[in-house]
């Protein structure tokens, strides 16, 4: 029994470790190389951008953004959007953009300062991740896994088998 638990619990562990290096790797390294990581709320992308996607956003100076750049910029409330450009008014320095679902161009032009910069990859469902992880739920969610691994090693100690010593014999030379 103690070596089921013990090859399943080494399994367990290794994975949840695999898995906590992904998301870092997948989440914070971009970070390293002046990419911005964004999940993805609405449908108003789709089907370039999933909801529950993360999007790897590029900074990137609006002088160098082009038309159908997916780009990110500031909104109002300090949302982040992310939408396409479908035109340029250099003189202004405003940028049309429209989400690729919606029907209509946004209302409301982009200004050149409120522009994070241009869309360069996506992921799917890591996006889901990044969204939960800090509300009640994605909380309690961490917390019973780490409280498992411990039950899961706590289980693996209580079961191991004890070392059975052997009887001595001392030899006296008289």
């Amino acid at each position: 029994m103690y070596k089921i638990v013990d090859r399943i619990a080494n399994i367990v562990m290794t994975l949840v470790l695999i898995i906590a290096i992904a998301l870092i790797g997948i989440l914070l390294v971009p970070k390293a190389f002046h990419y911005n990581v964004y999940a993805v709320l609405s449908g108003s992308m789709e089907p370039y951008y999933h909801v529950g996607s993360i999007v790897y956003i590029k900074k990137t100076p609006p002088e160098d953004i082009s038309i159908n750049n997916p780009i990110a910029y500031h909104f109002e409330n300090d949302k982040i959007v992310t939408h396409r450009v479908v035109a340029i008014d250099k003189e202004k320095e405003l940028i049309t953009t429209k989400g690729d679902a919606n029907d209509t161009n946004d209302v409301k032009p982009v200004a050149y300062s409120q522009v994070i910069g241009v869309g360069k990859a996506t992921i799917p469902y890591i996006g889901y991740i990044s969204m939960n992880i800090k509300t009640k739920k994605g909380i309690f969610i961490c917390a019973a896994i780490l409280i498992s691994l411990v039950v899961l090693e706590l289980l693996v100690e209580i079961l191991k088998p004890t070392e059975k010593k052997g009887s001595i014999r001392i030899h006296s030379e008289e």
